[in-house]
Order: structure tokens, then sequence, then C-alpha cells
């Protein structure tokens, strides 16, 4: 019989549909490649069980194994909670998805599962010592989020193109601050001479019916344009990032935790701007831009860019390089954690 129960959003046999599916993916092939034929999991999002079928694979799971893996969003962690009569006897292991789950903890059940827990695993530290604080009896630890980092082609660009490539990739929607993106694109694009900027957006569309309908209205400018999907799990993919110069993402979305997708940008040496919100100043590094979406954010990314292009070209490389070093640090390959 397996050892381990692994409970998460896998989307098997598919690419993700998110950052959840995306770690849950890179998360499940590390534990079966340390723990072999140990590992049993419900893939929660499958999308070829039905629902009752999972749920009745979930319950025996946890019935049968003593040794169980959480690693889904707090939204789920909340009604996993209900089943504490059962979690509570078992060695659980959680992996904290988004930065939210601190605001969850005033729910009684939602605080027991994690008091119970023998390893609970936040994205930030940031998260980490809020969770500590509500309760010493957690026993959080900080695991930050992690990618497998494929080996590609790097695409070479320098701070001297007369074209500049904004490249938004995420979850297509107004908190992920696709809107902000397209009108700083627009605002450069008056306000820099002799430079054109343009902007390439990557995901899955989750419009309002009105917000699609403006999408759909700008993104007829021959400077804005939607791309569909990235697949991030082939090196071509990573070619094609690392021919942009900026990856912008000035988000505001309430359960943000540690982006995956700010991995994917360093890995590819795409120089950040990004909202100054939530974990992104302990994500972000220091040569990248983050901005008070509060005050006048689009001069302080003007200002940043016109900064970026009158830098030394071999300053400029010098940069990505340094970009493309600090993304090694969330390589799964070399991110060592334990199971309870």
């Amino acid at each position: 019989m397996s050892k381990y129960f692994f409970i998460g959003g896998i989307n098997e046999g598919n690419t993700p549909r998110g950052g959840a599916e995306a770690k849950n993916q890179f998360l499940l092939k590390k534990l079966q490649s340390i723990y072999l034929d140990e590992i049993d999991y419900v893939d929660m999002t499958s999308s070829t069980q039905s629902p009752i079928i999972r749920y009745l694979k979930l319950i025996k799971g946890i019935i049968k194994h003593q040794h169980i893996i959480l690693s889904v969003a707090s939204t789920a962690l909340e009604k996993l909670a209900f089943l504490n009569f059962y979690l509570k006897r078992k060695n659980l292991t959680i992996f904290i998805i988004g930065g939210v789950v601190d605001q969850k903890l005033i729910n009684p059940k939602m605080l027991e599962l994690f008091e119970n827990a023998n390893l609970v695993y936040a994205e930030t530290k940031a998260l980490t010592k809020s969770i500590k604080s509500i309760s010493e009896k957690i026993p959080a630890k900080h695991l930050p989020n992690f990618k497998k980092l494929v080996e590609f082609k790097y695409s070479k660009k320098t701070n001297k193109d007369k074209i500049i490539n904004f490249v938004f990739l995420s979850r297509i929607h107004r908190d992920k601050g696709i809107f902000r993106a397209i009108e700083t694109v627009k605002m450069l694009n008056t306000a820099i001479d002799k430079i054109r900027f343009k902007l390439d957006i990557y995901g899955p569309i989750d419009l309002s019916y009105e917000d699609k309908t403006q999408f759909d209205e700008l993104i007829k400018s021959s400077d804005i344009n939607y791309k569909g999907y990235l697949d991030l799990s082939i090196p071509e993919s990573f070619t094609k990032l690392s021919s942009y110069h900026f990856f912008i993402f000035l988000t505001t979305h309430p359960g943000e935790g540690f982006p995956g997708v700010l991995i994917d940008a360093l890995h590819s040496g795409t120089l950040i701007i990004a909202s100054d919100w939530k974990y992104n100043k302990e994500i972000v590094p220091c040569s990248n831009l983050l901005v008070d979406l509060e005050g006048d954010y689009q001069k302080e990314i003007m200002n940043y860019i016109e900064k970026i292009i009158s830098m030394k070209t071999n300053d400029f490389e010098e940069l990505i390089d340094s970009q493309k070093k600090q993304a090694k640090a969330y390589d799964i390959n070399t991110i060592n954690f334990e199971l309870a």
C-alpha cells in the first residue's frame, strides 16, 4: 500500500490552467521521483473524473492513508477542514497556495486543521510570520514557490532596440492588472519619442461581459496583441518569453501569494515591472521596479524605462544575467523539503 496520499488540483495530462495546477504538477512529479510508488493521489480538478468519483476517492484516501499531503487553495482548505475528525489523526503536511490563508484562520475549523498539522509550508516569509502570530501551535515554515527551470535558447535583446516589447502573462482579469498594463503601454507611446512600445498578452480570459467588450476593443490596436496561451513546460516558450524587455504585472488581486509567473520572468531574463502589492516586495529583485498604484505609477514606470534604455549595453546585459541567476533559488530540483 502506498504510504502518502496527495490531495490537490493537478489537471493531470493537460497544461495547467493556473498557478495552483502548475505548482501541483511540479510538486507531484517531485514527490513521485523521491518516494516512487509510495505516493497515491486524487486530482481535484480532473477533467476525466466526475466530482462524485473524486469525492469518493478523497474520502477513501484519507481513511486509508496515515500520511496526508494537502496542496490546495484556502477555499478548498476550508472545506477539507470539515474532515478534521479524520485528519487530526493523520500525519498532515500542508502546502499553502495563495496569500490569504492567514485571514481564513478566524474560522475555528480552519484553525484546528492548521494546529493539528505536522508541517505547514507558506510561500513567503511574511505569510509564515503572520500565521505564527495567530497561533504558536501551527508548525509553519517558509518554502517559496518553485518551478522546473527548463533549459532554453535565449533570445538576445538590447536596451537600444527601437521597439521595446512588454509581456503580460497571467489570468486575464481586471484585478490582475490587464487594463493597467494596456494603459501604461499606450502612455509610453505618447510620452517617449523615437521608440515604439508593444504589449503581447498571454493567458486565459476571465473577464466580465463589460470588461471583455473593452478588452476586445483595446486589442484592435497594432501595439496591443492577445497571443492566447504560452506553454511554459517547453523550452521554446521560454525562448519566446526571453525576447521581451519587460514583464508587466500590476496586480491588485486579493488572493495573490507568490505568483509563479515571477519565477518565469526571472528565468527568462525579463525585467519585472510590478505593483507593490501583497508579497511582491519579498519576491521581486531590487533592480526591477515596484510601483505604488495609488501614486503616479505611470510616471514611475516611464522614469524607470528611460533609466534602462539610457544604460550602457553591457550594464543591461549584466542585469539580464542577474535575473536568470536569481531564478535558480526557485528551482524545484534544488529546493529541499520534508513530509510529515
